[in-house]
């Protein structure tokens, strides 16, 4: 028999109100708030139910006033005093929900987790008062503002020192082993403070955060999963408690920050400490407030971007650390948050308008289908892209080999692009690998000479190339490494040390010493073009390029610009770049200059692409 999770739901009346009349810059749908009180009965059930083969199911409300029956389809124990648990509706496909329950040893329960309906609303569980949980209900909600993360390519940066010993790791071989990535959790003293000193309510927000990123892996299908360590390790008070201030004051970051200070005692050496004590792999610092920034704040950050993760750079804080806030704003899904921060450091970007405009830096073409996916309908994106519009925000890492249900369309969809296809967007292929690698950097006590490879394509932009895991590798291994062609490209060979290594694929080294691989494409016998135009065609218009064209290598990124004089556009307003005739719209850049208006947009020339930019009356 189903029981329910809470025993009553009371919904603010002003937050009704809101959602039937939405104003202002909330979206359409509105937004739930309230609080629910827990049934303490089936919290115990399901404390019992931890290591039986017949795990409960309950009746879960949500704050519309349905009610949904969820099977158990997970259910594991979560530290010395708490469980997770994940539940899937029979009746109503993708409808399921994830639960963090903590009960200390006064017999006080903390709760966190969430509610996951198909259409992206999300009814968010946060800790209450004993025995209630706070609720918020909202479509699609934001999951974090923008904060630029620094990508550090370091494809060519192995140390050629065969005997690098990484202080304490085993190596796992089998790709397809879970990876467990450990995880440890530090505070200052004023992070606990915000949570009125209940260590209980802080390891049930931090589940939550686990709970969600191996939801996503699950669903990605990465072999991999985080634990968080238990106990929580507790921090000297920092300068600032806030979110990119405690960052920045802990690791190097680079951009405008000083380097940090590394001298004993500093906040850096008690991390590090910490961390060898703990064997954990990752850091997550714990803020008691998030930082402003442009369009809000921003709740969690990573401390860099390695293209790839490699087992040698795992004493570089910057490569290992995450910061949060543990008491968010209301409605803010923290948990998708650390599984998108979590994604940089195992080698994830932006989706491609993300990064386009976000980062114009260049970085190595090897990496660049490592991103998020947005759908061409711009009904959907997933964990590492922005939802712009409409869009709904998936629980999924892009991969080109899985599929989600769109409730728009009643249909699976593929929820990536794989590479050699145009708009590669396939992070599960490369976080299959990296997750082997960040599972590496602590963890064992097994120390053996380690040799390095090297790798290398070319033409730049032909492709990329995908080992098991990132190295460096122990000596006498054998290592198995794929070319993977972009779209307009064929893979030709390999070469080894500089020699011909012919064909095969995959490759296998022996890595009896260091090495140096190159995998080599052909470019196809046609390059792409890209036309630009205007609409309407009677707007006098000038367009440039950051190349020239019309033509290009596959893969080219070309910076678009179109400048209109200010008085042409007096009566027009300006809707977006259309692509190839998707009706839904780019936004691109513009700026204001003194007599015209400069409106760019980056578009990567992987098939013939035409460009429009589309004005209409006001």
């Amino acid at each position: 028999m189903l029981q329910t999770f809470f025993s009553s739901v009371h919904v603010d009346k002003e937050s009704t109100r809101a959602r039937q009349n939405p104003a202002g810059s909330e979206p359409a749908t509105g937004s739930l708030v309230g609080v629910a009180d827990l049934n303490r009965a089936i919290v115990e059930i399901l404390f019992q139910g931890l290591g039986s083969p017949a795990a409960p199911d309950i009746f879960l409300d949500s704050m519309d006033g349905q009610r949904y029956g969820l099977t158990t389809a997970r259910i594991e124990r979560y530290g010395d005093s708490g469980l997770l648990w994940h539940g899937t509706s029979a009746l109503y496909p993708g409808v399921e929900a994830l639960l963090t329950i903590v009960q200390d040893g006064d017999q006080r329960v903390a709760v966190a987790g969430r509610l996951l309906l198909p259409d992206g609303t999300c009814m968010l569980i946060r800790p209450g008062d004993d025995g209630r949980v706070r609720l918020s209900m909202k479509q699609n909600p934001r999951a974090e503002t923008f904060v630029k993360v620094r990508p550090i390519v370091q494809i060519d940066e192995y140390q050629s020192d065969s005997s690098i010993k990484p202080s304490g790791f085993t190596l796992v071989q089998d790709s397809e082993a879970t990876a467990v990535i450990h995880v440890l959790p530090l505070y200052p003293p004023s992070t606990l403070k915000v949570l009125d000193g209940n260590l209980s309510v802080l390891k049930a927000i931090i589940g939550d955060w686990q709970n969600t990123v191996n939801h996503i892996m699950e669903n990605s299908g990465i072999p991999a999963r985080v634990e968080m360590l238990d106990p929580v390790g507790e921090l000297p008070e920092p300068k600032s408690n806030k979110v990119s201030e405690l960052l920045h004051e802990a690791v190097d970051t680079g951009g405008f920050y000083p380097l940090v200070n590394r001298e004993p005692g500093s906040l850096w050496d008690v991390i590090r400490t910490h961390r060898d004590s703990a064997q954990a792999d990752l850091v997550v610092l714990l803020a008691a407030e998030g930082t402003p920034v442009e369009g809000g704040t921003a709740v969690g950050e990573a401390g860099s971007i390695p293209l790839p993760p490699r087992i040698d750079k795992a004493d570089e804080l910057e490569q290992c650390t995450l910061c949060f806030c543990v008491k968010s704003e209301s409605g803010r899904d923290v948990g998708h948050t650390f599984a998108h921060e979590l994604g940089h450091l195992l080698g994830g970007r932006h989706d491609f308008e993300t990064d386009g405009l976000m980062h114009p830096d260049p970085t190595t073409a090897m990496f660049d289908y490592v991103r998020g996916y947005q759908a061409a309908d711009r009904t959907f994106t997933t964990t590492m892209g922005y939802a712009r519009e409409d869009e709904i925000r998936i629980m999924y890492y892009s991969a080109a080999d899985r599929t989600w249900l769109n409730p728009s369309t009643g249909t699976r969809v593929p929820v990536g692009i794989p590479v050699g296809k145009p708009g590669a967007a396939d992070a599960a292929t490369f976080f299959r690998a990296s997750t082997q690698t960040v599972a590496q950097y602590r963890g064992g006590s097994q120390r053996r000479r380690f040799r390095t490879l090297t790798f290398d394509v070319a033409p730049p932009l032909g492709g990329t190339v995908l080992p098991a895991t990132w190295g460096p590798y122990p000596e006498g291994s054998t290592q198995t490494i794929r070319a993977l062609p972009r779209a307009g490209y064929t893979f030709d060979r390999w070469e080894l040390d500089g020699s011909p290594a012919g064909s095969t694929q995959p490759l296998a080294v022996r890595v009896g010493s260091d090495h140096r691989v190159k995998a080599l494409f052909i470019e196809g016998a046609t390059r792409p073009r890209l036309t630009t135009t205007i609409v309407p065609d009677s707007l006098s218009a000038t367009f440039d390029r950051s190349l020239p064209g019309p033509e290009y290598p596959s893969g080219t990124d070309v910076l678009i610009r179109c400048m209109v004089a200010l008085k042409d556009l007096q009566d027009l307003v300006f809707d977006g770049w259309r692509i190839n005739g998707n009706p839904h719209l780019v936004q691109g850049m513009s700026y204001d200059f003194a007599d015209e208006k400069r409106f760019g947009l980056q578009v990567r020339v992987e098939q013939d692409v035409k460009a429009e930019i589309v004005f209409s009356k006001k």
